[in-house]
């Protein structure tokens, strides 16, 4: 019994850092669209990340959590390259805080991966 309450509590801080860090992107995501009217950079990784839970929610496949990874994995690669070769030295803030919003996201995946 001890073990499956720990189990539990492992689920939801997994769940909770996923929900909050989606909830950063979905208004990150507004704010761009409001903006500058393009908002690709967090809302592929929200929709990515979205549709694996409820996927995985519903037909009980851990395969789901494992193939949005894959896919954020090779956006946030190939999104990173091209913006820290756009930016000069000066701004490689901005690449360390998208690349952290997206371990944030990968992190949780991967651990609902493994432990479902």
């Amino acid at each position: 019994m001890r073990r499956r309450a720990a189990s539990e509590a492992e689920s939801r801080l997994s769940y909770s850092v996923l929900y909050g860090t989606l909830l950063v992107e979905l208004a990150l995501s507004a704010v761009l669209l409001v903006f500058i009217g393009e908002n690709l950079m967090f809302f592929i990784p929200l929709a990515l990340s979205t549709l694996a839970l409820l996927l995985g929610r519903l037909t009980h496949l851990r395969i789901w959590f494992l193939a949005a990874a894959a896919v954020l994995l090779l956006h946030a690669c190939s999104f990173l390259f091209a913006l820290s070769m756009a930016l000069t030295i000066g701004a490689f803030g901005v690449v360390a805080m998208i690349a952290c919003l997206d371990i944030m996201v990968l992190v949780p995946l991967a651990d609902r991966f493994i432990s479902d």
